[in-house]
């Protein structure tokens, strides 16, 4: 209460603060006060700024040679997930919301790029739909906004999902490395793996607006796991590390179950890799035996893996290794220090294979690292830093303390930094009946609003000890809320209402473009004017400010476009009034990472297919990008409006008698079933006393929605995750829109469990069996009778 208290007063009081007068930008967004004198011109590039203060900032330069701070929004796409919220028709997806109200999916992107630039983000950042950019895809379609832009290629992902290269987890002994064995680390050393890139289908084109193309994320840190934290520094999770998986992993592989793949040739070739490093390195078996500890026989096997005695039949079985795969907790100084020389090697491979690829197609962009290293407050393995900054022009990175930001640039060599930034605020949204998880989470979108505030201002003026301000921009997760994680990330419901505080609520409306708005179950609150806020004085704080500065936040509310901005004509170029700049005293371009010298912007380069969540369009549904006022509201079928705004309820938590948190690994795959609700079991009506309202007949928006006035929705029921490296025992959370009255927990379809209460709201924990495969089925009853059942059955 007291912090949300805190945050109301802080937007309250940044509210008074006089408006600051606009820096003016060039076409790409860059900011004219800060020209880089020097800098290539017709493509991207990045630079140190040395101002006359001293202040010396990484930045991106535009092709008009003008200082930029990226601000990304991530995913800017339609979903086909299935919205099962009450009020939504069977099968009812985003997707068909977007279609429904913009007209088409092209038109939804090209309103819904201005919607975002409109809250002063200036960059469509990875994961987005084809028709958010503004070059022409596959088909020849193209977005109808000139804005900047990253894309992702994910050439790693897709080569070991579709069997092409082995994934280094699967080829251990389950018996010694139990955890993650869906996630993935693909054999970089295989001569197949180059040549697989292809498989992303890469084709040249020329494109007029090539330039807004400001480069390429090579992968998602989920493609290589290994990339988050390792034991350097403190961290709430660790990973695991990949040179060690190598070293454990069998020498030959020839299948994997998880993906239902057969490999023609089973050899592990960074296995081989590692081996030959060794027989590099020391010469002879004896040699390496001094530096470990060990007692191998042989370079190569002696009696066969995982049980053999040769360096190729290394399992992880033997004392000198460790006994885990994070920290190897008890090896030898010698392995440490080889599995460490082995990881550089490794990421090296790695990034040369992807840059190399990604230059000669991409020529003059940018090469941006996976994103995100330095993840859950700690610092990545210091070979994976290393080899990130050798070949990489841009580090997605996180950087919580002093010590992990100095360390940082130390081993990237000063390149510049993007932040990933994202904070939900559950409560507050359209996943109101999910609660925020564990790790992360605000109660309201004012508390997301004062976060955002306060995170900007923090990347803005995070410095090394040597007095380098090396964050260039951020990414912001993203534009939906997001189902499938049942997970508040997004500024826009599900429904596609700004969470501003007008649109996201439950009256009908329109927007500030025209478009239906409102419709919610409840009123939701404001993130997007202080999102906008923090965006738009970013510029004029880097023209007019100093780095040390308070950042002076600009308009207290979201602006409202004017009329030519729904015309795909309209100037991306804002005409602000121009405030006064600091002097450049020194700017240094910084040369892209392992690429030729800077040349004109070419005339043909290379188009990039979007990742897989991307949805591929067609002529039907994309010829039409300009956005126009639509002739009517769209309301979703078969459903009633509501009459008036819902107030979000507070509800309390009830916890178990006993909450057990078990040792035990478990996995956390999961398969969920939800049962048909169930009518009322008799007319009979509760007392009055402690009601809401619908219990007791009276019409709500939720009734309403639903089409059943004096109704009420069946309980609802949220798992979450058993996670292996936590507990073994399942999150569990009932919600219901009158009160609960039973809560029944079956595991593997014995009762055992049952609680009373009276509360809207329980959340316990049920400590599961130590079996491979759990069946949980909790069946909840509310007081008026509606009960609702649902399963998850867990496998380890």
């Amino acid at each position: 209460m007291r912090r949300s208290i805190l945050s109301i007063a802080l937007l309250a009081f940044l509210a008074l603060v006089p408006i600051p007068a606009a820096a003016a930008t060039d076409p790409y967004g860059g900011i004219t006060e800060l020209k880089i004198p020097g800098a290539p011109t017709g493509r991207w590039s990045v630079a140190t700024l040395t101002q006359a203060d001293g202040t010396r900032r990484l930045v991106f330069v535009t092709p008009a040679g003008n200082a930029f701070w990226l601000r990304g929004v991530y995913a800017l796409n339609t979903s086909g997930s299935v919205i099962t919220l009450p009020g939504y028709p069977a099968g009812y997806t985003h997707d068909q919301r977007a279609i429904e109200k913009a007209g088409s999916r092209g038109a939804w992107l090209a309103y819904t790029v201005k919607r975002v630039r409109s809250w002063a983000f200036n960059t469509v950042a990875d994961y987005s739909h084809n028709l958010a950019y503004p070059i022409a895809d596959d088909f020849g379609n193209a977005g109808s906004e000139k804005v900047a832009f990253t894309q992702i290629q994910r050439p790693a992902y897709y080569a070991v999902t579709a069997g092409t290269i082995k994934n280094i987890y699967a080829a251990t002994d389950p018996a010694m490395y139990p955890d993650y064995r869906d996630r993935q680390v693909l054999d970089v050393y295989d001569p197949a793996w180059a040549a697989s890139m292809d498989a992303t289908k890469v084709k040249p084109l020329t494109d007029p607006n090539l330039d807004y193309f400001i480069g390429l994320t090579l992968g998602d840190s989920d493609d290589m796991f290994g990339m988050g934290p390792g034991p350097d520094l403190p961290a709430s999770r660790l990973h695991p590390h990949i040179g060690g998986a190598v070293l454990i992993a069998s020498p030959t592989h020839a299948a994997n179950p998880l993906l239902g793949k057969t490999y023609t040739d089973p050899k592990v070739y960074s296995k081989y890799a590692f081996r030959d490093q060794m027989k590099t390195k020391y010469g002879t078996i004896a040699a390496l035996n001094t530096a470990w500890g060990a007692s191998y026989t042989t370079f190569d096997s002696d009696g066969g893996w995982p049980m053999g005695k040769g360096f190729l039949d290394e399992s992880g079985r033997n004392a000198w290794i460790g006994k885990d795969r994070w920290a190897f907790t008890g090896a030898t100084a010698g392995v440490k220090a080889d599995l460490d020389g082995f990881l550089l090697d490794f990421m090296r491979t790695y990034f040369r294979q992807m840059t190399t690829y990604y230059r000669a197609r991409y020529p003059g962009r940018l090469m941006f690292s996976m994103s995100t290293f330095n993840a859950w407050g700690g610092i990545t393995r210091a070979p994976i830093l290393k080899a990130a900054g050798e070949f990489c022009d841009v580090i997605h990175a996180a950087a919580g303390t002093q010590e992990v930001l100095d360390r940082t640039m130390a081993l990237v060599g000063d390149r510049p930094l993007i932040g990933w930034i994202g904070n939900p605020a559950n409560a507050d949204s359209a996943l109101f009946r999910t609660p925020k998880g564990p790790d992360f989470g605000v109660d309201t979108q004012v508390e997301r609003g004062a976060w955002y505030t306060t995170t900007i201002r923090d990347l803005l003026n995070k410095k090394t000890s040597s007095g380098l301000y090396p964050f260039a921009g951020f990414k912001h997760w993203e534009v939906l809320d997001n189902w499938g994680e049942s997970v508040n990330w997004g500024l826009i419901t599900f429904y596609d209402n700004a969470y501003n505080g007008k649109d996201a609520v439950a009256a009908r409306g329109t927007d500030a473009w025209g478009f239906p708005s409102g419709g919610e179950e409840r009123n939701y609150g404001d993130y997007v004017t202080p999102v906008t806020r923090a965006n738009a004085s970013v510029d004029t704080f880097l023209a007019t400010g100093t780095p040390t500065a308070a950042l002076t936040l600009g308009p207290t509310s979201e602006p409202t476009p004017p009329a030519s901005v729904l015309s795909p004509q309209a100037s991306t170029a804002p005409t602000s009034a121009t405030a006064a700049a600091l002097p450049v005293a020194v700017t240094q371009s910084i040369a892209p990472a392992s690429q030729p010298a800077a040349t004109a912007a070419p005339s043909a380069a290379t188009s990039i297919k979007p990742a897989a969540t991307a949805t591929q369009s067609t002529g039907a549904t994309t010829q039409s990008a300009a956005v126009a006022a639509p002739a009517a509201a769209a309301i979703r079928p078969g459903v009633v409006p509501p009459a008036a705004a819902v107030t979000p309820q507070m509800t309390a938590a009830v916890p178990p008698a006993t909450v057990i948190t078990p040792s035990a690994p478990m996995r956390d795959r999961a398969t969920t079933h939800s049962a048909p609700a169930q009518p009322p079991a008799t007319a009979a009506t509760p007392s009055a006393a402690g009601r809401s309202p619908s219990a007791a007949g009276t019409s709500t928006p939720a009734a309403r929605l639903m089409g059943r006035e004096g109704a009420t929705p069946p309980p609802q029921i949220v798992f979450g995750s058993a996670h292996s490296w936590r507990h073994r025992s399942l999150p569990i959370t009932v919600t219901d829109d009158t009160e609960l009255a039973t809560v029944k927990v079956f595991i593997n379809n014995k009762l055992h469990l049952t609680l009373a209460t009276t509360s809207p709201n329980l959340k316990f924990s049920q400590p599961l069996p130590n079996r491979k495969v759990v069946t949980v089925k909790v069946e909840a009853t509310d007081a008026v009778g509606n009960r609702k059942t649902q399963e998850i059955t867990i496998r380890r």
